[in-house]
């Protein structure tokens, strides 16, 4: 009994021996039943479709959307407007356009308005209070200033609130101006030019009663003004207002204006802009230098071209520059001729800063007394001195406690 107890014993010790070296040699341990062992797969047969499918711990779930950091948690406010645009159709004649915007807090927490703002031409006021409760109500009135404004008009306003969803709502008012006379252009400009001395503005009647003008008049007598009147087109009386430049206009720019009476209640008096650029007969150019950015010292030159825009001799009595680093040549005074080219040098100072000169030539034109160039330009800083070399031990020598400030 003993011998048959001994030999079931190295029997088991040796299957318990034997199955991890089966384990790890991918074989059914003998003594094993088959539902324990592991199926050893040959290494040319095909995957099986069991082993592309992923287990539930590999399969990776869709990052979700990060929650914004701008929109706050808990009760918040909201504003809600009745209508964002407000369209006032045609307006006649009228100086300007009155609308209310109302709009309501559907939020669960006080709506604060923190600023209201406006393209130009348009004015908007807050009605009610700037806190309105959870439920509550409010009101912004707009006003459109017509002026002298006409056609398509289309103009915002921006209201900025503590709703963090919509912290600014941009409000919109348009129509079209029909003024009580349409004028085109509605500002005339003029050069001294043979085609652009003249130009020629259409007055209509829009409004139903009938247009009559009256005799036009100069503020400053730098133009003329000759109104005539042109065949009725649809039953509405038509003008046309021709503006010249006068021939003894001073060289420079001006401001001119026409005004004529009418009988139109809403426009008793039409006044028409005139912008004149006058270059005279005589022209530089460039009309201007620019230098750009110098280096302190650095030696410049520069030509002017004084020339004659009629085809005609003229005489310089006199060329000068008012900034000492500056010299130009030839000075004068000289014989007359159609063209005059003049050079300028210098050398601008070592101080950073800006550099301003200018050059006039004096002439002998009855009209043009005097031309100016201006000159500018920038001088750089100096070149930062180079660093020190590191000694060959490569560390530079830290001062002495006597030497440190």
């Amino acid at each position: 009994m003993k011998r048959i107890l001994r030999v079931l014993t190295l029997f088991a010790l040796s299957i318990l021996i034997a199955a991890p070296a089966s384990f790890a040699a991918g074989r059914r341990p003998a003594g094993l039943p088959p539902a324990a062992a592991e199926t050893e797969t040959p290494a040319d047969a095909p995957p099986s479709p069991a082993a592309d499918i992923a287990s539930p711990a590999e399969v990776i779930a869709p990052a979700q959307p990060e929650t914004s950091a701008t929109i706050p948690s808990g009760p918040m406010p909201r504003i809600v407007f009745d209508s964002t645009t407000h369209d006032f159709g045609e307006a006649l004649g009228v100086e300007k356009v009155e609308h209310v915007y109302r709009f309501r807090n559907e939020g669960r927490a006080d709506l604060k308005i923190d600023k209201v703002s406006t393209t130009c031409g348009c004015t908007a006021a807050l009605v009610s209070s700037k806190i309105v409760p959870p439920g509550g109500a409010g009101e912004i009135g707009a006003t459109f200033t017509i002026g002298g404004r006409q056609g398509k008009q289309v103009k915002h306003i921006y209201v900025y609130s503590n709703d963090p969803a919509e912290p600014k709502v941009c409000l919109t008012i348009e129509g079209t101006v029909i003024p009580p006379l349409l004028v085109e252009p509605q500002t005339v400009i003029l050069q001294d030019r043979p085609a652009e001395s003249s130009k020629t503005v259409r007055i209509s009647q829009t409004l139903p009663e009938e247009l009559t003008l009256g005799e036009p008049a100069t503020r400053l007598n730098l133009v003329t003004a000759a109104l005539r009147e042109e065949p009725p087109e649809n039953g509405k009386r038509r003008y046309l207002l021709e503006v010249s430049l006068k021939a003894d206009v001073e060289t420079g720019r001006h401001f001119e204006n026409v005004r004529i009476p009418t009988n139109s209640a809403a426009k008793p008096m039409l006044q028409i802009p005139v912008r004149i650029t006058v270059s005279g007969e005589i022209a530089a150019q460039p009309s201007r230098i620019s230098l750009g950015q110098l280096a302190p010292g650095q030696e410049v030159a520069r030509s002017i071209t004084v020339a004659s825009t009629r085809d005609r001799e003229f005489a310089v009595l006199k060329a000068e520059i008012d900034n000492p680093a500056f010299r130009i040549s030839p000075q004068g005074p000289l014989e007359s001729a159609k063209s005059r080219t003049f050079t300028v040098t210098g050398a601008p100072g070592s101080g950073p800063g800006g550099v301003r000169a200018k050059a006039v030539f004096t002439l002998d034109h009855p009209k043009q007394k005097t031309i100016e160039v201006p000159i500018y330009g920038w001088l750089r800083r100096s070149a930062p001195r180079a660093a020190q070399a590191p000694p060959p031990g490569g560390r530079i020598p830290s001062p002495s406690p006597a030497a440190r400030p």
